[in-house]
């Protein structure tokens, strides 16, 4: 028997400025980052194939939550 947890399916989220994202971060933490010079070197199928498998996971991680 299955028990459905109320609000279960619904995420809701807001985007984050990248400022106040930052401050909210420990400064203990390595942060990778690059310039926009650097981001335009990065293969566009690379980048698709990248960001695909990413929402992917985050989609599995979802799944296992509900």
């Amino acid at each position: 028997m299955t028990t459905k947890i109320p609000g279960s399916d619904e995420f809701t989220s807001r985007p984050v400025p990248r400022e106040e994202l930052l401050r909210q971060i420990s400064p203990s933490v390595p942060l990778h980052r690059i310039d926009d010079q650097r981001s335009g070197e990065v293969n566009a199928l690379t980048y698709e194939v990248v960001r695909h498998r990413l929402w992917a996971i985050t989609q599995e991680m979802g799944e296992t939550l509900r």
